[in-house]
């Protein structure tokens, strides 16, 4: 695979550190039949879709690339075996895809060279990976089952049974290294925790059968596609409260405000590296009824005006916080905020998953004026990387989140 530009990498950090404006917050940004399974994005807000395959015949074998300006679809990947499901990029640039034909995981490293990562899954469909430890999750609709796979390629059973059945969609909290498991039939969500153990987190109420083929995690929520409802279901992970995120439930491709939009059988979901969109598959089964409607649809989130704004939480700014410099950088970048106040200040670093890398500084501060660098590696000491990383400072009840382009 070809490096990236430094001038087009420039162009990928400003478009994030710019206001937008979406006049609606649902939009179309392809009608193709192919596109219609697993989503994925890299660090470099490069977004990629898998095939199911079209008109009601599950004998999808593709990847394709789709261009964000102009929503074509490029064939990237070939050959696969009917059919992938959910992809996934490990913090390398290594491309991670789940197959139900070849009953496990392929691998791509950059070049796109392919290899069997893991395999003797039957059924294998749900992929997450903690890019922190490199440790994957693979789930079997089959077996209901999780199993948790090394680096190496090396399985083990890490969940199975309890009130995981025929599972279909998969959540990774990197914060709190719990799992959550979506059920295709009967609506259940469990939550697994990080030593294997389990509790239900809620049911949607929504009729047996509905289907719920996808969920993703982003801040403090839970988002869950419902195949059969037409929606996409919003769950906080704290309290657990569900309430309708996006659909009519009217089934179509229709754009408009979030409630108002009509989708066809939305599945696999992916957020944008910063965090101020969910890009979303439509049909993806390629189901009878509606196949040949495949499409990538765009949430615009609320919250997202601007990056300076909180993306973690809801927490208003009360102090200062500076853009790092340099930015672009290689190897150091320079942070510096103001404090009101003497107070405990904690200082993460998050990769465009989301999930925490490194801590800077957890300590007691005075106020006024404070600068410190990273050096761009993580709790190991490794360099990561290059790509968009995230510093967040909470300093008592505030807290702030800016974006930071690293080029190794």
């Amino acid at each position: 695979m070809k490096q990236l530009g430094f001038s087009y990498l420039i162009w990928v950090l400003l478009c994030f550190i710019s206001s937008e404006s979406i006049a609606q917050p649902v939009q179309t940004l392809s009608v193709n039949p192919v596109l219609n399974g697993g989503i994925t994005m890299n660090s470099a807000g490069e977004l990629f879709v898998a095939t199911s395959g079209t008109n009601g015949v599950l004998n999808g074998g593709a990847i394709y690339k789709i261009d964000l300006a102009t929503g074509q679809a490029t064939q990237y990947i070939g050959g696969l075996q009917p059919w992938p499901i959910e992809m996934d990029f490990d913090n390398r640039g290594n491309l991670f895809v789940t197959d139900w034909g070849l009953g496990g995981v392929y691998k791509f490293d950059q070049d796109l060279q392919r290899g069997t990562f893991v395999n003797g899954i039957n059924g294998a469909n749900g992929l997450e990976i903690d890019t922190l430890t490199q440790t994957f999750y693979v789930m079997s609709f089959l077996q209901h089952r999780v199993y948790k796979v090394d680096s190496s390629g090396s399985k083990t059973a890490f969940v199975t049974g309890g009130t995981i059945s025929f599972p279909a969609g998969i959540a990774f909290n990197g914060q709190t290294k719990d799992l959550y498991i979506a059920n295709w039939f009967d609506n259940r969500i469990t939550k697994v925790f990080a030593d294997g153990s389990q509790e239900l987190f809620v049911t949607l109420p929504l009729p047996f059968g509905t289907g719920m083929p996808a969920c993703m995690i982003l801040g403090e929520y839970l988002y869950v596609s419902a195949y059969g409802a037409h929606k996409i279901f919003r769950i906080e992970l704290e309290s657990g409260n569900i309430s309708t995120f996006a659909g009519s439930g009217v089934r179509g491709t229709v754009d408009g405000e979030l409630l108002q939009a009509e989708f066809i059988s939305p599945g696999p979901m992916v957020s944008s590296p910063n965090g101020d969109r969910i890009y979303v598959t439509q049909d993806s089964l390629a189901t009878t009824t509606g196949g040949g409607r495949g499409a990538v649809r765009v949430i615009l989130l609320e919250t997202a005006t601007s990056v300076g704004e909180d993306l973690f939480g809801d927490v208003p700014i009360k102090f200062q916080v500076n853009a790092n410099y340099p930015n672009p950088f290689n190897p150091t970048t320079t942070i510096s905020f103001e404090l009101l106040a003497d107070e405990h200040v904690k200082i993460s670093i998050y990769n465009a998953l989301g999930q925490i890398i490194k801590t800077l500084l957890d300590e007691n501060l005075n106020g006024g004026g404070h600068r410190l660098q990273w050096d761009g590696t993580n709790y190991d000491g490794f360099k990561v990387t290059s790509g968009v990383y995230y510093y967040r400072i909470e300093a008592g009840k505030n807290s702030s989140v800016k974006p930071m382009l690293l080029v190794q």
